[in-house]
């Protein structure tokens, strides 16, 4: 039978659309230069060079965060998601018993459902039933 290998990076291979970056970074950059234009447009005369930068730069950060770096190998809107249903979840933990626990609880459910047959049936009489439910505790 003829097998053939598959080396890694090709298993890895991400499709590039546009001037070797794919859909969404060449989104953020369209959307970084935008924006970067209508702040110099707007705010370059009234503001000097090195401040206008900052401000550029503080402003186009997120967009560029966006398009570029996955966080925990998710996009930056499926971490952004996952971190505020985190966030807005109730804290409260519920203890779930391990099962040796369980498996007690089943036993005295057993033992009850027992005691109340002989009750009926009138097998089991009141001073019987304090020395077993003694004897369980």
């Amino acid at each position: 039978m003829l097998e053939v290998k598959v080396p890694v990076e090709i298993r890895e291979y991400k499709r590039r659309a546009v001037l070797g970056f794919n859909i969404r970074q060449f989104i953020s950059i369209i959307c970084a230069a935008v924006i970067a234009l209508v702040f110099t447009v707007l705010l370059s005369s009234r503001v000097s060079i090195g401040s206008l930068l900052w401000i550029i730069l503080i402003s186009v950060s997120p967009i560029i965060v966006w398009g570029f770096i996955p966080v925990k190998g998710m996009s930056f809107e499926k971490f952004l998601q996952v971190y505020v249903e985190y966030k807005t979840q109730p804290r409260k933990r519920i203890y779930e018993a391990p099962e040796c626990c369980l498996l007690q609880i089943h036993e005295i459910q057993c033992v009850r459902e027992i005691q109340l047959q002989r009750i009926e049936n009138g097998e089991l009489l009141d001073e019987e039933i304090e020395e077993e439910s003694g004897l369980q505790s």
